[in-house]
């Protein structure tokens, strides 16, 4: 009952709080508790019941911890701050995404609590993914919105924001089979959408949509969505996978319409010849390629 009532206070802090106390006390009191609530699991190896409850609450403990020195580290120490941007937002993604994993994974480990985790699985990897979608991919897209982004070459904040959450919604996919199809989704909509950023990063300096696009960034992003594209296809084939060969197939067809009706539109004689030549050449490889992975597939099932 105190643990449930300590997490209480600590989830609901920033809307009851009735003290004067600095930002770096509380800051302590959420990593104090975390830590506390992890040797007293440590502790307690005979009690598999209650150590069930308190590695559940380290895990949400983890969470609020991650959460507010997120927002010590941003806002100058200002935990309460009414601010919230692509950073704060990523690290939520990410972490609420792993802790649903945890979750999920302690549901395995502890049948008698299975129903219990599972919940808590489904609620935090909900979470992640409608916040995943709807502020990062739409809201507070760099796209579109005025972020910082960093000058480092991939290692930058598109990485946190945008690669890392696809990590997690991969292996969401393989191990959670009630969320496979949405996981399914995020990850290739979202690997997609992190190439894109980074391609868009590498050849400009600000990544707007209303900055012009240069020539080689024109066909970097064909090149790296073919990749992709070919990627997924190989992975369905291999595993046998219809919905990963769908994707592979429609991402593959939207690269060539890309490709005929804006990459060649201002070449002229010779280059469009030997651009068409090379794009002909490409599509019967891809053909050969996934004909001989289907041949390969037919015979593994007939032996």
């Amino acid at each position: 009952i105190m643990l449930l009532l300590v997490i209480a206070r600590l989830t609901f802090n920033p809307w009851v709080i009735l003290y004067d106390v600095s930002s770096f006390t509380l800051l302590l009191t959420y990593a104090g508790c975390l830590a506390a609530s992890l040797i007293a699991a440590r502790e307690l190896q005979d009690r598999q019941e209650l150590k069930a409850w308190l590695y559940s609450a380290s895990a949400h403990l983890l969470v609020l911890t991650l959460a507010v020195f997120t927002r010590y580290l941003l806002y100058g120490g200002d935990i309460f701050a009414k601010e919230f941007n692509l950073t704060e937002a990523s690290v939520y993604v990410c972490s609420w995404a792993a802790v649903g994993i945890i979750y999920e994974w302690k549901s395995n480990q502890l049948v008698n609590y299975q129903r219990w985790y599972r919940g808590m699985a489904m609620l935090h990897i909900y979470a992640a993914g409608l916040l995943f979608v709807f502020y990062n991919m739409f809201e507070h897209n760099p796209l579109w919105r005025s972020e910082s982004i960093g000058n480092t070459p991939v290692f930058n904040l598109l990485l946190i924001a945008y690669g890392l959450p696809v990590v997690l919604a991969v292996a969401i996919y393989k191990r959670i089979a009630a969320l496979k199809k949405h996981a399914g989704i995020i990850s290739i909509t979202g690997v997609y959408l992190f190439a894109t950023l980074e391609i868009r990063h590498l050849w400009n300096e600000g990544l707007r949509l209303n900055m012009p696009v240069k020539e080689g960034e024109l066909y970097t992003y064909s090149l790296v969505w073919l990749l992709l594209s070919l990627a997924i296809m190989i992975y369905g084939a291999v595993r046998n996978n219809n919905d990963a060969k769908k994707a592979g197939v429609v991402a593959l067809l939207l690269v060539i319409v890309k490709a005929f009706f804006w990459d060649m539109r201002d070449l002229d004689g010779l280059w469009r010849v030997v651009s068409f030549l090379g794009l002909g050449l490409s599509l019967l490889g891809v053909a050969y390629l996934f004909n001989k992975l289907k041949s390969v597939e037919k015979t593994d099932r007939a032996s």
